[in-house]
């Protein structure tokens, strides 16, 4: 029901998936005719053209909603799609970071208008429209809780502020002291901003905006993150067999890395999928956590892995 949908982008995203995709493969067959072995050939053949793993995702997820939909009005005994696992498709162009290109980094936007906001997305993996669509209001400096309930989207050129990606994606973190510190030096500096403009500063309510206090346009935060990750000095991403053109670095880089570092620090994949708002590990395990050859860890606990951002390399320090 699209009235039930307030996104453009997800109302977007299930016309594709029905659309271009689902009704396609095996819309001419009926219902009461669907088993495994056609969802399963299904995305087993869309995979085979170099479908992306997400999009495999996307697909099977619409298509096993449709028929929860089915089986709920006694259209169907079973969901058949809900029986099938979704195979792995191309891999994602996203790369995380190192631990000690992380540190070059937030070294290099130390002091910043946006410091709090790329260490936001390094520490809790919040992606880059909870963070350009975080409000005041859902954040409680005292208490050290952001709550994540919105995301700023861009549908056509226009900014709008819509919900979160999925019911799962709206949460509460008891975010680490790393976090709360640099959104209250990101808050005075924020009043300073504001001083500066007079008139022409917009109240929006946003904790990263412009410096008239409009909200961040996506495309202006993609520049914003490769301009910082070049003057950190950190290379290009470096093409592979299995991503022959990996294109330029992306704020989702930001938590794709968070995901991984939280793996390795030992800290459960269950807590991982709550911390990234992923209703189960499947999404985490397959897209988010990538396998790294080492990092200088020694504890699991979630202070050890703030204090690892905070212990920022000092000048000169090489990468090992």
């Amino acid at each position: 029901d699209r009235k039930k949908i307030k996104s453009q982008n997800t109302i977007d995203n299930l016309t594709w998936a029905i659309d271009k995709q689902i009704i396609p493969a095996i819309g001419r067959r009926r219902l009461r005719d669907l088993d495994c072995e056609n969802v399963e050939d299904m995305l087993a053949d869309m995979a085979a053209t170099g479908m992306s793993t997400s999009s495999l995702i996307r697909i099977h997820t619409t298509l096993t909603r449709a028929l929860k939909w089915a089986q709920s009005r006694g259209k169907i005994l079973r969901n058949v799609s809900d029986l099938v696992e979704t195979p792995l498709g191309t891999q994602r162009p996203s790369i995380e970071f190192t631990v000690a290109q992380v540190g070059r980094i937030l070294l290099t936007a130390k002091g910043s208008r946006l410091e709090a906001l790329w260490i936001l997305g390094f520490v809790l993996g919040m992606r880059p429209g909870e963070l350009t669509g975080l409000r005041w209001d859902n954040v409680d400096l005292d208490t050290g809780v952001i709550s994540i309930l919105e995301s700023l989207k861009s549908h056509a050129g226009k900014l709008s502020q819509g919900s979160t990606k999925t019911k799962q994606s709206r949460r509460k973190l008891k975010a680490l002291p790393i976090a709360i510190t640099a959104l209250k030096a990101h808050q005075e500096r924020q009043q300073a901003d504001r001083l500066a403009a007079g008139a022409w500063w917009t109240d929006t309510g946003y904790v990263f905006t412009s410096e008239v206090g409009t909200p961040i346009n996506p495309a202006n935060l993609r520049r914003a993150f490769r301009a910082l990750v070049k003057a950190a000095d950190i290379p290009a991403k470096q093409p592979t067999e299995d991503i022959p053109d990996p294109g330029q670095w992306h704020p989702n880089e930001m938590r794709h890395s968070a995901g991984s570092y939280m793996d390795h620090m030992g800290i459960p994949r269950e807590r991982i999928a709550d911390i990234l708002g992923h209703k189960g590990t499947r999404t985490t395990e397959e897209v988010y956590i990538h396998p790294q050859e080492v990092i200088d860890m020694t504890s699991p606990a979630f202070e050890a892995y703030g204090n690892q951002f905070g212990n920022q390399p000092a000048e000169g320090e090489t990468e090992r």
